[in-house]
């Protein structure tokens, strides 16, 4: 209306605005990749000119960092404190050293899940490879260690790496189906029933049974 103030833009600070430029980016990237995702898209999404953006990052390579590398980075780290609080931790039969390593590991998928895909198949396009310098030694290496360091389990005729492989798919799994149908994982249930099909299999399973030759009903 007529001889009405309109209200001032409240304007970012310096940080928030940063962190705006970096969850714009985190989507861009997010839909077309790390070769894909153009800074005059991330600028235009961020609400703000692509000269602008570089008041904040010099490079394309840069904002990647801060929006996929570096968020994963900080849950690794959470990993290997949970890892180091555990090892320490003294008294715990097998069975419940499996149970709280799983629920660890759950713990990371449901917080990476959302960047390892993007963070893993963009090392096709760079010269380092994310897995081998971070999620191979500080993430895959140290559960192996621990399973390694358990009496009797896992049977010693059976591959570590494989069992160390399925372990870490199993919960990817159970992640990345939350994470798609947009449901909140319960996770300290979800690595109960996890550790449960490792320790003691599937229930009721019987391997003679044969599969029905008809299929069944359509509803």
């Amino acid at each position: 209306m007529d001889g009405e103030e309109r209200p001032r833009r409240r304007r970012l600070s310096a940080e928030a605005r940063r962190e705006l430029i970096i969850d714009a980016a985190r989507d861009v990237f997010v839909e077309n990749g790390q070769a894909g995702g153009r800074l005059r898209d991330i600028a235009e999404r961020a609400g703000i000119t692509e000269a602008y953006l570089y008041r904040y990052f010099t490079s394309k390579t840069e904002l990647y960092h801060a929006a996929v590398y570096e968020p994963v980075e900080r849950i690794i780290d959470d990993f290997e404190a949970n890892i180091d609080e555990l090892t320490a931790t003294a008294g715990m039969t097998g069975a419940e050293l499996v149970g709280r390593l799983n629920e660890i590991m759950l713990e990371f998928m449901v917080a990476a899940v959302p960047y390892l895909g993007l963070a893993l198949f963009s090392d096709l396009a760079l010269e380092d490879s994310f897995y081998a310098a971070a999620i191979g030694p500080r993430v895959y290496d140290r559960t192996r260690e621990l399973l390694a360091a358990i009496k009797g389990w896992p049977d010693r005729r059976v591959d570590l790496d494989v069992v160390n492989h399925a372990m870490w798919s199993l919960n990817y799994g159970v992640a990345l189906d939350g994470l798609l149908r947009g449901v909140d994982i319960d996770v300290h249930r979800a690595a109960k029933r996890v550790t449960q099909l490792y320790l003691l299999g599937i229930p009721q399973f019987r391997p003679d049974a044969r599969r029905s030759a008809r299929p069944p009903a359509a509803s």
